[in-house]
């Protein structure tokens, strides 16, 4: 999976592909835009429908969708789709091997110079490690935030790790920070909150990992880009 940078200006529309194999008829989308959403395509009987019906494509205005049999394709209006500059755009086949897709963009300024919040929302740390690396994800806090949510890819595995009773937990109980085969393991006290990915797979090349407290938007806390060395 490689991530790819969209450059775009303010009243540019960007659209985005996501090209199936010959056995899937449905993708998986999310965007993060200060909030993550998500949502389900699919193909079948020469109808493209997205679920849920409340999903952010609902909005016509700032988005517009179209599938057949082998692409399923997302465009976001401009200008008022893209309001700030590194958001990103998701796409993955929901078979478990399936080809994922993920697209950062980037909002340019106007030839005048002028761009509306185009201030950084959303920045990613790329950590270079080699296949069967410990890596370590360190999310510092300010003393007394109670809560910080781990996020593995967008859309996809979200933990809440907090303090209770002096112990450092998380939920839901078991969240995927407790998943054995995955191996990971975590710690956490008042300022640090930390998570370590044991034993890293080639297959995890591009991986995102957000940390983000209560009182940011999501994607606004610290944020990595694994990238396995030989990929």
């Amino acid at each position: 999976m490689d991530v790819t940078v969209v450059e775009t200006l303010y009243d540019e529309n960007v659209t985005f592909v996501c090209t199936l194999s010959s056995s899937e008829t449905m993708t998986r989308w999310a965007y993060l835009s200060g909030f993550t959403g998500t949502l389900l395509m699919s193909y079948q009987n020469r109808n493209c429908t997205v679920t849920p019906s409340g999903s952010f494509l609902i909005n016509r205005t700032y988005y517009s969708y179209t599938c057949n049999s082998s692409v399923h394709q997302v465009s976001i209006h401009a200008p008022r789709g893209i309001t700030t500059t590194n958001h990103i755009m998701d796409c993955r086949g929901v078979h478990q091997n399936s080809t994922r897709s993920a697209w950062i963009i980037k909002k340019n300024r106007q030839a005048n110079g002028t761009c509306s919040y185009c201030e950084p929302k959303v920045t990613f740390d790329v950590t270079n490690v080699n296949e069967g690396d410990h890596v370590n994800f360190v999310c510092r806090v300010y003393s007394g935030e109670p809560i910080v949510n781990w996020d593995r890819n967008i859309g996809s595995n979200t933990a809440a790790m907090s303090i209770h009773n002096g112990q450092c937990i998380t939920s839901p109980n078991p969240s995927y920070l407790d998943n054995t085969t995955t191996k990971y393991i975590y710690n956490c006290n008042n300022t640090v909150y930390q998570v370590t990915r044991l034993n890293v797979q080639r297959s995890e090349h591009n991986d995102m990992y957000m940390c983000t407290t209560q009182t940011q938007q999501h994607g606004q806390g610290s944020n990595w880009i694994m990238k396995i060395k030989g990929n």
